[in-house]
Parts: C-alpha cells; structure tokens; sequence
C-alpha cells in the first residue's frame, strides 16, 4: 500500500504522545533542518504500519519483540510504499520504501490470541524540546510518566487498540516523547529501537532511563528504557543545529560600501543559507536588494531588520516558483537576478532513480528559473546569477537526479546568453558550503559561505554591462 503523512497526522500524532518536537510540527523550523521539511514521527510510522497488518488479523494479539530501524528519515507529503513479509507463523518484516529506497524496517514477533492490558495515563499540557548541550548527553538519566492520549489513539489506529496490548504501544508511544522532547531533545532523530515485552501485568505508569554510551564522531546516542513489562534499547542521532551565518556589521568590513551602489538585485530564497548571505554581500555594497521568501516571513523580516539597522537596503517579498502566478514584482526595474530557489538535495538514493525527484528538481530549476526570468524587464537586466554544483564533477550516485537537472539548468544558461547578449549569465559550480542543506550526522568539512560568494557576485557584478 501507498500512505503519504500530512501536517494533520503530524500535529495528531503530537497530541497522542506528546511529543512536539519542532522538526516534526513547525514547518518553518523544519526547513531549516538538514531534511528541508517536517519530519514524520518514527513512532507513528510503526503504529501505521502495523495498524495495516491488524486489519488482516482477526485475532488479539500481544508483541513478544520488536525491532525498528530508521534508515532514512521520512518527510511529509512523501509517498511511501508499506510491504508486508510473512518471515514464519508469529513473526513478520514490514519494509517501508521512499524513491524506491528503504526508509524504516519494521520485525515484530506476536503471540496470537492474548490478553489486552491498559495503563492509565495522562497527556501533559504542550511543553517545549529540552535543548541538551552534547557533554551533557552522556550523563542522562531519569524516570518519566508513560505520555499517551488513549482516546485519540483509539481513534486514530482502531484495530490496533482493539487487538493489541495497548500497554504495549504506550510504552513504544513514550519512547517518543522521550527521545524527542527529553533525550537528546530538541535536535534528536529517532534512529533505532529493539524491544522485549514480558507477560507481567503493567505495574506503574513511569519508565526509567539512562544513556549506555555516546559516540561523537557520528553525535550517536544509544540509552537503555525499561519498565516491568518492557525492556528496551533506544539509538538516537543528536543532530547538528541550524547554521547562524556572519552578521551583517561583520559582512560589512569585507565589502567596500559603495561597490554595487549600481545594482538592483532581486534574490530569490534570500532569507537563509547561500541567498541570505549574497544580500548581505550586496546591501554591503550599496545594492538596492529585494529578496523573497515562501515559508519564512519571521526570517526574511530578521534579515530585512538587520540589514536596515545596520544602513543597508532591503525589501522582502512572498514568492512561491512553483506557483503559476505572476510574480507581484511592482514594475522595479532589476539590474540583478540571482536565482537560489531549491528543494531539499539530499533526497535521492544509490541505487533507484525517481523520476517524480527529476521533476521535482526541474520544476525548480527549469521551470520555476524561466517563469520568473519570462516576466523580467530585459531592458534593464544586466545579470544573472543561477549556480550550478560541484556535483556535476563528481556525480554522487545518490543524487543522479540532482546532477542532471542541475545539468540541464546549466544548458538552459548557455541558450538564454547566446539570445540575450547583453545579459551575463554566471553559473559557477559551487562547493559543498557551511548551510542548513549541508547539515549532517557525521564532521563533514564545508566551504565559508561568506568567502565563496564574495568572489563570484564580484565577479557578475564586473561582467555586467552596468551604466
């Protein structure tokens, strides 16, 4: 079967466990994240997928053991394709596949035909991620109540409740809560979990916990959960937070005041990672700038602040590249186009190509580019900046789909100069950067933003044929 998660399950399944992570219900927090988009909570995608296995099983039925694996995160509005295994008479694998690759397995054996137990228990009011600092992950420890809203879960997974040991799943629905709003917290991702359920009636609504080992090269944390029914050993990423990029007033002592005092430039994806600093640069240098942005008004509005307070220009504006709209772009006569629209790159996988990722790519890069270029005044536009990647050199295999429509945007450049000579097209293939797309588990050395964008905004600027 084919489940895509939305932003409602999201924000359910939040009240059923309690866990309000923000990667996994504020889409303007999560598109910061090293995943670009809501997260979908693991937990829930298990009590899916086995919600879907019980409507097969006419019988009641307890879980002897259970063994998650989070391969790759999940993201909302994601299809995902569940596919059931019957490994013997007892035990069963469901694999869930997103672009064709393996995102959670799920193994669970159960014992047909068993008693059900309930706990008694509370949902808290709303509360906010711990944000735990690194050195002081290796000494976590503590008891904590079982958080699950019954109700809503029986409404939610009804076969579920009505077949399983629904103490069974408020102890895998707590281990939620724990990992994404206790520890590691706020920057955690769920990675794995191996469970043994014993036939002990629940006793107490509390489960204790304490961290086994933290490993830094990958910010692995692995922590040992148990109750008297439940033994179980929990792996979690904590995961690195979003990159503050320089503040203007330090951008400033790089650019000399009055250098792009010519330039109009419109920026488009200009409130973080490579667009944000490239309007610092320019309203460094006297540029008029505007930038766009589709989720992130709080954020274009701090950059827009920091920059004016600091004597520079900026204008921000709400554009979506792949609406068809026209863009509301006042009639002002833009000297610059710098073009940083994109989804989330890492998406793709070594061994499948998803031709709904290819198009993905190309709606921004293609389409998205030439709707927006088709309704610039070329009177006035002298150059444009639409970078394309190193990836191109070392083709990934797991982002093919990336690199060949990257490849092409870099082909649609060369058309568009030999047909507009008075426009300099610039499409530097750019390094791997210190952003929030760049983020990962593991020390991965990145290119300074400020450093390398300095240079090939100079260098549009200086080809341009400016009045």
């Amino acid at each position: 079967m084919i489940h895509a998660f939305n932003d409602n399950d999201q924000q359910q399944f939040a009240l059923i466990s309690g866990d309000y992570n923000p990667m996994h219900i504020d889409p303007v927090f999560a598109r910061k994240s090293m995943f670009g988009s809501q997260v979908v909570h693991g937990v829930n995608i298990v009590l899916f997928a086995i919600e879907q296995w019980a409507k097969d099983h006419g019988q009641n039925f307890q879980i002897k053991s259970l063994k998650v694996t989070f391969k790759k995160a999940l993201t909302i509005q994601q299809s995902a394709e569940f596919i059931f295994e019957n490994r013997s008479e007892n035990q069963w694998r469901i694999n869930v596949l997103a672009n064709g690759a393996l995102s959670t397995r799920i193994e669970f054996t159960v014992d047909l035909g068993a008693n059900s137990h309930t706990l008694q228990t509370t949902v808290n009011d709303k509360e906010k991620s711990l944000y735990v600092k690194s050195e002081e992950l290796v000494t976590c420890q503590g008891t904590y109540k079982i958080i699950c809203d019954v109700p809503l879960l029986s409404s939610t997974y009804p076969n579920l409740c009505e077949k399983a040991s629904i103490h069974q799943l408020q102890f895998l629905i707590s281990t939620s809560y724990l990992v994404g709003m206790k520890c590691p917290g706020l920057n955690s991702l769920y990675s794995s979990i191996v469970v043994d359920f014993n036939t002990e009636e629940p006793n107490g609504s509390e489960l204790k916990y304490e961290v086994d080992s933290f490993d830094e090269r990958f910010n692995l944390l692995s922590l040992k959960v148990e109750t008297n029914y439940a033994k179980a050993d929990i792996a979690a990423f904590n995961r690195p937070e979003s990159v503050k990029q320089k503040h203007y007033n330090e951008v400033c002592k790089e650019v000399t005041s009055d250098e792009f005092n010519k330039v109009r430039a419109l920026i488009v994806g200009g409130s973080r990672g490579v667009g944000l600093v490239s309007a610092k640069i320019l309203a460094a240098g006297g540029a008029d700038v505007t930038i766009t942005y589709y989720k992130g008004k709080e954020d274009a509005e701090k950059v827009q602040q920091e920059i004016q307070e600091g004597g520079g220009k900026l204008n921000i504006m709400q554009y979506n590249v792949l609406n068809n709209e026209p863009a509301d772009l006042d009639a002002t006569n833009f000297t610059h186009l710098f073009y940083y629209a994109t989804p989330f790159i890492f998406s793709g996988t070594k061994k499948a190509f998803s031709i709904n990722l290819y198009d993905k790519f190309n709606a921004y890069y293609i389409s998205g580019f030439m709707k927006l270029f088709n309704e610039l005044n070329k009177e006035s536009l002298v150059g444009v900046m639409n970078p394309s990647t190193i990836a191109l050199d070392e083709k990934p295999a797991e982002m093919k789909e990336y690199v060949m429509a990257k490849t092409a945007s870099e082909e649609l450049g060369l058309f568009l100069g030999k047909q507009y000579k008075s426009i300099t097209f610039h499409k530097p293939r750019l390094p791997r950067m210190e952003t929030d797309q760049t983020l990962s588990l593991a020390h991965v050395e990145n290119k300074d933003v400020l450093s390398e964008m300095l240079v090939h905004i100079k260098k549009l600027i200086e080809n341009s044929k400016l009045d």
